[in-house]
């Protein structure tokens, strides 16, 4: 998300335009059973698969963002407050347009009023938590000297990364990257990256390369493992764990991602005022879109099927088409909460709330 007061820079803002439009891409694919429904060996496995592959860095690379700009900054309870009433707002509002199409349970009516304790958006939820936390991280973060610093990212590389990537027979040690862990794991990462900046053999091409290479070999391990889990009945653990956010090779593809767009220079212009526009609006895409019940009604109502019949070149224009709608209409729907929320005077209700908590907090300190 983007906060006021902080510097925004376009090149940031629109990595994390890409980074949404990727996880546009990535639901299309999985909840639009593309992936499921392509047979094992078929050119159609391989080309999704690697796809995937590609987009699957989106989630990691909003999560560095965050850590980058976050890990110098002073807590606030604005920003919570804000995250919480976005989040609050589209639970509600998506699950009444679902009950206005069809039933809702009653347990979807609890999770819509208290979405981030419900995990309505695991993101969301975690997300919340790393901010919560990210005061006690920024205390270590400005006591340690950067050999300590170091340290403390090849740990994480080998506890979070390497460990649940090359032990696969030990449970215990498997994650998806779906966890605070992880998200404080980035965090960490891309806070060093802030305080000492990105290594000089790190150009520009070098980030690029790195983030290709170790998608294609993503996309490439999990093509034959998935072929020889379904003939020979193993493999699929593995083959799986190449495709969970603190895989090795995502965690690096995303990291050399994140420092590819760190480098680029955007020309004040056109281009770079819609970037600092539509930047703001993206989390909201991910809020409707992902909504539970709006999940289930779209990826069923759209001829998902039908699409993937008619072949891949068809597949990838309807993909292309339907991310764009998705990011269009959750945009201007952003746009209209934003100036709903300034109409009502919530803004002002919002800040209220914020000022009082504050004052609590440092009354109790």
């Amino acid at each position: 998300m983007v906060m006021p007061g902080k510097v925004r820079n376009s090149n940031i803002e629109l990595l994390r335009i890409v980074s949404m439009l990727m996880i546009v891409i990535l639901h299309f694919l999985m909840h639009g059973q593309i992936l499921k429904w392509s047979a094992f060996g078929s050119k159609e496995y391989a080309i999704y698969w690697m796809i995937e592959a590609f987009v699957f860095v989106s989630v990691n690379a909003f999560v560095l963002i965050s850590g980058y700009f976050l890990c110098l900054s002073e807590f606030k309870v604005s920003r919570l407050m804000k995250i919480w009433s976005q989040v609050l707002f589209y639970s509600i509002i998506c699950t009444i347009c679902c009950m206005a199409i069809g039933g809702v349970s009653l347990k979807s009516l609890f999770k819509a009023i208290v979405p981030l304790t419900a995990k309505q958006y695991w993101f969301a939820t975690t997300y919340v938590l790393m901010i919560l936390f990210s005061p006690l991280i920024n205390i270590a973060i400005r006591e340690m000297n950067r050999k300590q610093h170091q340290l403390a990212v090849w740990l994480i590389a080998i506890i979070l990364c390497v460990m649940p990537t090359v032990f696969v027979w030990e449970r215990d040690l498997i994650t998806k990257g779906m966890d605070y862990t992880w998200f404080l794991a980035l965090y960490i990462i891309a806070a060093y990256i802030r305080k000492y900046g990105i290594p000089k053999w790190m150009t520009m091409k070098v980030c690029i390369w790195t983030y290709v290479i170790c998608s294609l070999i993503t996309g490439g391990v999990r093509i034959p493992l998935g072929i020889l889990s379904n003939h020979l009945g193993f493999g699929y653990t593995l083959a799986g764990l190449f495709f969970r956010y603190n895989s090795m090779l995502v965690a690096v593809a995303s990291i050399a991602l994140f420092c590819f767009f760190l480098q680029l220079r955007i020309r004040e212009g056109g281009l770079n005022r819609l970037i600092l526009q539509v930047a703001p609006l993206t989390f909201a895409i991910y809020l409707i879109h992902e909504h539970p019940l709006i999940r289930d009604l779209l990826w069923d109502s759209l001829p998902m099927h039908q699409w993937f019949t008619m072949g891949i070149p068809s597949t990838l224009v309807a993909m292309c088409v339907t991310v764009l709608i998705i990011f269009l209409f959750a945009c201007l729907a952003e746009k209209g909460r934003i100036i709903l929320f300034e109409k009502l005077g919530i803004n002002n209700l919002l800040s209220y709330i914020t000022q009082t908590t504050e004052r609590m907090i440092s009354r109790s300190l």
